[in-house]
């Protein structure tokens, strides 16, 4: 005896907006261990409302070389009046170091690539962590190369570092930001009457 099975709309001819996916499961077997009972054939229809996008690539690059910079130089003429060229030298070179580990990392991040949001949230943590990382090990071997001063060559790294860190996050939060609204924007217009 037959077993009755509720009818499965057909969703082949619908489009689906940018980041929803369907999946179908056409072997017994996987049908059984996916859905823990018996059947031909299964379809299951995944809705994930996660919108791709890109970062701004030209301005998380042009942050990462405009802040770091920006500060190194205000430290440097603040420091010269104080503690002679041998303090203010340190900001320029602590900036040197955050902006060239901070565009590294953005090179290997790829910031060009579409993305969900929790990818780039993720990404951003690793992106973060890199960059204070790599360069933190430039400072400390600069440090035992040179013996500046460590007060000194400590606090402008951390000036130039608070400077990139807060323009980097800003862009990073604006875009997904931006991101989520495009795709909610989407979403909506499909489910309008005309759409379904």
């Amino acid at each position: 005896m037959a077993r009755n099975r509720p009818s499965v709309p057909d969703h082949r001819h619908h489009p689906w907006p940018a980041g929803w996916h369907i999946w179908v499961l056409q072997s017994r077997n996987e049908s059984q261990s996916c859905c823990s009972r018996k059947g031909p054939i299964a379809l299951g229809i995944r809705l994930v409302n996660s919108p791709t996008y890109c970062m701004p690539t030209k301005c998380l690059l042009a942050a990462s070389a405009i802040w770091p910079l920006a500060a190194g130089l205000a430290w440097a003429i603040t420091a010269w009046p104080i503690g002679g060229a041998d303090t203010a030298i340190l900001g320029p070179i602590s900036a040197v170091i955050v902006a060239s580990t901070s565009m590294g990392c953005n090179g290997l991040i790829r910031p060009w690539k579409k993305r969900t949001t929790l990818q780039w949230m993720n990404l951003w943590i690793l992106h973060e962590a890199g960059r204070i990382t790599t360069s933190l090990g430039v400072l400390i071997l600069l440090y035992f190369a040179f013996s500046p001063s460590p007060t000194a060559f400590l606090f402008s790294y951390l000036l130039c570092a608070m400077a990139t860190l807060l323009a980097i996050t800003r862009i990073w939060t604006k875009a997904m930001r931006d991101g989520n609204e495009v795709g909610q924007a989407a979403v909506q217009a499909h489910h309008q009457p005309g759409n379904a």
